[in-house]
């Protein structure tokens, strides 16, 4: 029931209405400037790692989360997960990779309470 914005690489992706898919120039070069093999992507990863920009800094790229929640394969950077951790890290954003071994077992109440404190810390 909360706010949400779901963004697509191209219309209808997974079957899914939102209307949050346009992928700029601009989100194609936040993408490559922090993706560490662009030039191996084919174009439609390109695309799907170009939303990223957005999950972490807005439509606008310019508007940041407070705080990114996320799950990687032993809590490294990798797969667009690993992208929007880089590009989040790479603003200042604080994240939270509940892959990290040492997260292993955290509850949803301890994983709310670490994301609020987090965010908090944010100037």
């Amino acid at each position: 029931g909360g706010r949400k914005e779901i963004f697509l690489p191209w219309p209808g992706f997974d079957g899914h209405p939102s209307p949050l898919c346009t992928v700029s120039a601009a989100m194609l070069e936040l993408a490559e400037r922090h993706h560490p093999a662009w030039e191996r992507c084919r174009p439609a990863a390109r695309t799907l790692l170009a939303r990223n920009g957005c999950q972490v800094l807005g439509p606008d790229l310019a508007t940041p989360s407070r705080v990114v929640i996320g799950w990687t394969p032993g809590g490294e950077p990798v797969g667009g997960t690993g992208q929007a951790i880089r590009i989040a890290l790479a603003h200042g954003v604080p994240v939270l990779n509940l892959g990290r071994p040492e997260l292993a077992g955290a509850d949803a109440a301890w994983v709310v309470a670490r994301a609020g404190a987090l965010a908090e810390e944010r100037p």
